[in-house]
């Protein structure tokens, strides 16, 4: 059984169809696989959570690792429900007799009860073993073994693909055009990248197709990790989901939801949690000095759906939603450069404000028509005003405009996207 999720035992090599396209996450996490920590690897399923770690797999064999001492096992396989991950390891040790440091990949480990704990007991025992454990719940972070190995763990979002990783996948070169001819190039990309979304399968589809297969993939994330782990009623918590996914970006408070949908405050609290915790839905806390319970209800948070092309699967649209569909990108590639994040709204509105308190802010709105709104730049004095002046640099992503005026800079968003400004 083992053997069949480890063909390198006998082959030395990872079969190219595990492989999928190179993935940037993978030089970032491996020097990591050289430490006693346990890297976990989290993200929403389909994200390419499994295949960047078979490309992990892969650097370890090319760097001289003998195939038998990587262990792959995928623990949502039905032959291993009811066996321990003891056992396992047992198994794999037994039968295999490695000798020398080890590698341990353990893929969807919600799957398998008590897991944390066989890592635990060999990371006490200071075993010659590098773990590296992928899951789809963010709940895994918070389990026992991140409550006993306290700094002894390092966690690594996966999310779908960013702008760049995008074009790579789909054999994009921006640099084989010049001026007028890569905007427009880079245009028609980016809003393929908002209407499909970066799914790595997905990016890599033909779009008749894609609706179907995001479908399935909004199931499969609402049933296993939200329905079926927390025993919830589909046609209750369906429409919860349907409805902060068409409000992308639209303030809402819990007390504007429980109108909205009809249900209670707290079975709203947990509805947005499970969102959370199966990275489905992404919330943006309010800048507010409000701390009590009952104010904080009335406090609008807003939503972002991990996935523009998910969303628009889910979605029945009447209008295109570029505008939002450009805002959810940014608030996603904003988290994968590990921003600190809010939004303000006073009088007017600042799409994001990043920064820690006691400062300085950094503002960010979004204007991607044709023409930038007065009320955009006004937000920046006023939440300016608000702060008492701790405000950096006000950044304003466009469609095209890129200058400085004013104190306000101007970028176009698919640059800012792909890192140029």
């Amino acid at each position: 059984m083992l053997g069949s999720w480890n063909p390198w035992w006998d082959t030395g090599r990872v079969p190219d169809r595990d492989l999928g396209h190179p993935r940037a996450a993978v030089e970032e996490l491996r020097p990591w696989l050289a430490r006693r920590e346990v890297v976990t690897l989290v993200g929403v399923r389909r994200s390419g959570k499994t295949t960047i770690a078979y490309q992990l797999i892969k650097r370890l064999l090319e760097e001289g690792v003998p195939p038998t001492n990587v262990l792959m096992v995928n623990l949502e396989d039905p032959r291993y429900e009811g066996v321990t991950l003891g056992e396992i390891l047992s198994t794999y040790r037994q039968g295999i007799g490695p000798q020398g440091r080890t590698y341990v990949f353990l893929d969807e480990v919600q799957a398998s009860k008590g897991w944390e704990r066989w890592v635990l007991v060999d990371y006490e025992q200071k075993k010659d073993v590098g773990f590296v454990v992928t899951g789809s719940s963010s709940s895994l972070v918070r389990s026992e073994l991140a409550t006993l190995l306290t700094g002894r763990t390092m966690t690594f979002p996966i999310r779908p693909l960013s702008f760049p990783e995008f074009l790579r996948f789909r054999g994009v070169d921006l640099g084989s055009a010049i001026g007028n001819d890569r905007q427009d190039m880079a245009l028609h990309h980016l809003e393929q990248y908002m209407e499909i979304g970066g799914f790595p399968q997905i990016a890599l589809e033909e779009r008749g197709s894609v609706r179907k297969l995001l479908t399935e993939y909004f199931d499969t994330i609402l049933y296993k990790d939200v329905i079926s782990p927390h025993g919830v009623a589909p046609e209750r918590i369906l429409p919860v989901a349907r409805f902060l996914m068409a409000n992308i970006g639209t303030p809402q408070s819990l007390r504007s939801m429980r109108k909205a949908t009809g249900l209670s405050v707290d079975t709203l609290k947990a509805y947005v949690r499970y969102f959370e915790e199966a990275h489905l839905l992404l919330p943006l806390a309010s800048l507010s000095h409000k701390t009590k319970p009952k104010a904080m209800e009335q406090v609008p948070s807003k939503y972002y759906c991990i996935d523009t092309g998910l969303r628009n699967a889910i979605v029945d649209r009447l209008t295109p939603d570029t505008g939002w569909l450009v805002e959810n990108a940014v608030f996603l590639e904003l988290l994968r450069r590990g921003r600190w994040l809010h939004h303000w709204k006073g009088e007017s509105e600042v799409d994001f404000v990043e920064g820690l308190v006691p400062g300085p802010w950094n503002p960010i709105n979004l204007s991607y028509g044709p023409t930038i709104p007065e009320r955009e730049v006004r937000g920046f004095e006023e939440l300016r005003r608000s702060l008492r002046g701790s405000v950096g640099e006000p950044l304003m992503l466009t469609r095209d405009r890129w200058e400085t005026v004013g104190g306000v800079r101007y970028v176009p968003v698919w640059r800012w996207l792909l890192g140029e400004a």
